[in-house]
């Protein structure tokens, strides 16, 4: 059976995502006192009592406008899919009139519901939740807490305890925690498709899709099992320009984001398959080489390119392969998130790209290329210098040494510097020889004395 879910609601500034980070145990919301901060769902895996539960963030119930429509949209479906609710409302401030209408739109869900009265940070403001007033509500008075210090969250969770207590702990099935999920990041400057991308992935609108930049606020971690292979998917926040980067909430998104993506075993690099690539977006590639992780290149809209054959997406490869050298090795595939033509194919390439990072070849197979290398292209390795300093060093054998990306060791007889472009032509071979498409390789060279192997 679905895990158990708890959704926090409420207006705007109320203290939602404090109070989920402090579920959490982790600041994984960002919190901000600009209302309407956090604008998707963002879910959470907590454990109390020894029982796991899954608690959704939502953005607040405010003024009405394109994005805080999407909103309310987002919180419709928390709400729905939710088996139990926390209507959060602020303790210093009072009853509202926005609180009036959160309360209306739960009444007409018939769900369990928890009013919680947030900011009980003295004792003063901890005995505003006997106020009668909060009684036109209709869910009793409100249980006093502080998420900033943690005051009063023990027992709002004991009360959470309380809804689930007697259902069957089916989630923890054994398929799901014998295998680890692949972690997948989808990066990419704003407006390129990355929520529309990941709501086609999960096949529901679980993040909001707008024009407008930064729609995407702070990175969001979702769980999809495809082929019964589990994928931790994290949107992030679309990255323009530093020097066009706001101060504050879309700096603190960015800053995230760039974080999220040292947990990903593969990233999603979303381009626009119609729009030449921009210096932006080759930032964003040396970012992401820096990150040693798997990559597929996503040409994304491709449904709005005309001559969709065979050809074209050669030349399209040949494009992204002239503008990003350094990623040659990463796979490019043409999708539409729109139509969702060949989305599920990432998953597939994602699953085969984790398989070549953690591929270790057997040493006799090492040496056996290295062997057939040096006996083809003899002249590149023993041609001397210009200077007439002497031979190139000998090269022993070929080692592996690490996965996760793969790493191997060229191993030489002195201390004589290799080439680059030797390095370098190693690598082409080994890859043409070995699959190792989707992830970058680390090729160092180790040097041994002569009397020693």
């Amino acid at each position: 059976m679905p895990q158990f879910t708890v959704a926090i609601v409420g207006r705007a500034n109320v203290g939602k995502s404090t109070l989920f980070n402090r579920i959490l145990e982790r600041p994984k919301a960002i919190v901000s006192t600009i209302a309407g901060t956090t604008r998707d769902r963002n879910y959470g895996q907590a454990r109390w009592r020894g029982r796991d539960f899954q608690i959704v963030d939502t953005g607040g119930l405010e003024e009405v406008n394109a994005i805080s429509g999407g909103i309310k949209k987002h919180v419709d479906i928390a709400v729905k899919k939710a088996d139990a609710v926390i209507f959060l409302v602020d303790l210093k401030i009072g009853l509202m009139p926005q609180d009036r209408a959160v309360a209306n739109f739960l009444q007409k869900l018939k769900k369990p519901v928890i009013l919680v009265g947030n900011k009980a940070d003295s004792p003063g403001v901890f005995a505003a939740a006997e106020n009668p007033e909060w009684l036109k509500l209709s869910f009793g008075k409100p249980l006093p807490v502080s998420a900033a210090n943690g005051a009063g969250t023990g027992d709002l969770l004991d009360r959470v305890f309380e809804f689930f207590k007697n259902k069957p702990d089916e989630e923890k099935s054994k398929d799901f925690l014998a295998v680890p999920p692949i972690k997948v990041a989808i990066v990419g400057k704003p407006n390129v498709g990355k929520s529309s991308l990941l709501n086609a992935l999960l096949g529901e609108e679980r993040v909001l899709v707008s024009e407008i930049p930064f729609t995407t606020r702070e990175p969001q971690d979702m769980i999809l099992i495809y082929r019964d292979q589990p994928f931790l998917l994290i949107d992030t926040v679309g990255m323009r320009k530093k020097a066009r980067v706001e101060p504050g909430l879309e700096k603190v998104g960015v800053r995230r984001s760039i974080v999220a993506m040292d947990r990903a075993d593969v990233i999603l690099f979303i381009t626009e398959a119609q729009e030449q690539m921009t210096s932006q977006e080759k930032h964003l590639s040396e970012l992401i080489l820096e990150k040693n992780a798997g990559l597929i290149i996503v040409a994304n809209k491709w449904d709005l390119v005309e001559k969709q054959g065979p050809e074209t997406m050669n030349l399209f490869v040949d494009y992204y392969n002239r503008f990003f050298p350094y990623l040659d090795w990463a796979p490019v595939i043409f999708v539409s998130a729109k139509t969702g033509e060949k989305v599920q194919k990432i998953l597939d390439l994602v699953i085969e790209i984790k398989k070549n990072r953690e591929k270790f070849i057997k040493a006799e197979e090492l040496n056996k290329f290295l062997k057939e290398v040096l006996s083809k292209h003899w002249a590149i390795i023993h041609r001397r210098k210009k200077s007439g300093a002497g031979a190139r060093p000998k090269l022993i054998k070929l080692v592996q040494e690490g996965i996760n990306p793969p790493k191997f060791h060229l191993v030489t007889t002195s201390k004589a510097e290799l080439p680059e472009g030797f390095i370098k032509f190693i690598e082409k071979k080994f890859r043409e020889r070995f699959d190792f498409t989707g992830t970058p390789i680390k090729l160092g060279v180790r040097h041994i004395k002569k009397n020693k192997e």
